[in-house]
């Protein structure tokens, strides 16, 4: 988890109130809280890898469905 100053480099990915069920207000993948990294952009991820720690969360497309 993100404490004791790398606040300032790495933000917590908030999640709306009705967003979650349980009422959390930080997105989770795996139970680990996502942070998006000062740097990123969308199609530029800098943060991956960082101190040995820090990963790109996998894209998982959304399955389109036919009609």
């Amino acid at each position: 988890m993100c404490d004791a100053g790398c606040e300032t480099q790495w933000y917590p990915l908030f999640a709306r109130a009705n967003d979650n069920k349980d009422g959390r207000r930080q997105w989770a993948f795996r139970n680990w809280p996502v942070y998006t990294h000062v740097h990123d952009s969308p199609d530029k991820p800098i943060g991956d890898g960082e101190d040995g720690v820090w990963h790109v969360l996998p894209h998982i497309p959304t399955p389109v469905q036919k009609l």
